[in-house]
């Protein structure tokens, strides 16, 4: 299952960011799918620091009227090994089925895993409200 550690690590394959960037980036690398809330984006990014996987640096604006410092983060040469590990993990899963996949089909497959852990996270979230069954031909 892919989690907030692994879409952040994932997206940081694609060079340095700072928060907002990644969840617009991780949103934009899914089509749309796969949504991080800003606070767990966060602390993903706090424990992947403290991991030694991503090495982060404040950038403090000019005098611009309304600029606000920037916390930019980017992966360690540990944090790509395990960026790597993830997508090898995948492939390797899919493989050990008989399945060999193009690039392409291999991404289009990682999204719909990622897609299937945010449906699972607010399935979790939503509790005993989502058992709520609904009669064949009733209306919600």
């Amino acid at each position: 299952m892919l989690t907030t550690r692994g879409a952040v690590l994932l997206a940081l394959r694609h060079g340095p960011s700072y928060g907002r960037e990644l969840v617009r980036r991780v949103l934009a690398d899914s089509d749309g799918r796969v949504r991080l809330a800003g606070g767990g984006s966060h602390a993903a990014l706090q424990r992947l620091e403290g991991g030694r996987l991503l090495r982060s640096w404040t950038v403090v604006p000019g005098k611009r009227r309304g600029g606000r410092a920037r916390r930019y983060y980017e992966l360690t040469l540990r944090g790509i090994h395990q960026a790597e590990a993830a997508l090898s993990g995948l492939a390797a899963l899919l493989q050990s089925h008989g399945t060999q996949l193009s690039l392409d089909e291999l991404e289009r497959v990682r999204r719909r895993v990622e897609l299937a852990a945010e449906l699972s996270e607010t399935a979790l979230l939503l509790g005993p409200a989502s058992s709520r069954r609904v009669a064949p031909g009733s209306r919600a």
